[in-house]
């Protein structure tokens, strides 16, 4: 009888092994799952340095570095089973730095508030104040966006005469970008060591594919890690043309990139617990019209994380009581 328990399990190892290597073999599906009610609080954070090698000799280096603490909070899933999402921030800050600019804004420090008197600073502050909603799909893609609109029509309505500057700030596909607070999933199964395709977009003047590879599955996380990434310059949508930047990028080309970093996901709700993607690239500019090639270098650094909730602020104790 001994024997015979222990020839049992013996099987039932071997079937549960094979079965776990089947799986594996398979991969791993990876959806949003979330809950209407449900609040998430994540941290987005951009640096970039761009060096410019002028034509008439030295380097010309600008800076540029974003923070935002986004609540999401998801209102319903809809028929379609797409979730709609609020995205309202608490906090924003930027710096942008260039021979011919240094500009810095905290939404939580008093003295930045003077600078809203101008372009940027009340761009800031409207993108603070505005809630922006989104429905995405289970892999996180965006279907629709809303809520730029009215940032559009309040700067131009303060700075009507900025209408150049308020197109290039705002141009096509900004809404996205502000509302990408999700990683885009594969859209298959991925076994471990696959790779799947992020399209990404650049307010559609650009448009690039990120290669990420799954590395680890292991219980409730998934790994990938960025291997390869593309760009292509330029648009064939109609509505590119909005933005004045699209007649400048479309003589630009990438000569190198290279791309690293790793985000770490949350495999029961394919919600990102923490990701970074570092992007060096070489491009060039040749300025229409003329022999000039313009040289550039960007050294970029993107990454996000989950926050805890936030504290439950306690009610102030009445006069007179401790």
């Amino acid at each position: 009888m001994r024997v015979a328990r222990t020839i049992a399990a013996f099987v039932l190892a071997a079937l549960a092994s094979t079965c776990a290597r089947g799986a594996e073999a398979k991969g791993v599906l990876l959806r949003l799952k979330l809950e209407p009610g449900q609040v998430l609080r994540i941290e987005g954070r951009l640096d970039q340095k761009i060096t410019v090698a002028l034509p008439t000799g030295g380097n010309m280096v600008m800076t540029n570095s974003s923070r935002a603490i986004n609540r999401v909070k998801v209102l319903r899933k809809n028929e379609q089973g797409n979730y709609v999402i609020e995205i309202k921030a608490e906090r924003m800050k930027a710096a942008n730095k260039s021979p011919l600019m240094n500009f810095e804004y905290d939404s939580e420090n008093a003295e930045d508030r003077k600078k809203e008197g101008a372009l940027l600073g009340r761009f800031y502050r409207l993108l603070c104040d505005t809630t922006f909603t989104a429905t995405v799909d289970s892999r996180g893609q965006i279907l629709k966006v809303a809520g730029i609109e009215g940032v559009r029509q309040k700067l131009r309505k303060a700075f009507p005469e900025a209408e150049q500057q308020i197109k290039m700030m705002l141009g096509s596909g900004m809404e996205k970008n502000l509302c990408r607070v999700f990683a885009v999933l594969p859209a298959a199964a991925v076994p471990l060591g696959g790779t799947w395709i992020q399209a990404c977009d650049a307010g559609k003047i650009a448009s690039g594919k990120l290669t990420m590879k799954l590395t680890k599955q292991d219980g409730g996380t998934t790994v990938a890690v960025p291997t390869a990434y593309s760009v292509r310059f330029g648009s064939d949508d109609p509505d590119a043309g909005a933005n004045p930047m699209a007649a400048m990028v479309k003589h630009m080309k990438a000569t190198k990139t290279s791309v690293s970093g790793k985000t770490v996901l949350d495999s029961r709700t394919g919600v990102p617990r923490s990701s970074t993607t570092v992007l060096k690239m070489d491009y060039e500019l040749k300025m229409p019209g003329q022999q000039q090639t313009m040289k550039y270098n960007l050294d970029q650094t993107a990454s996000g994380r989950l926050l805890p909730a936030a504290p439950v602020k306690k009610a102030a104790a009445p006069a007179g009581k401790s």
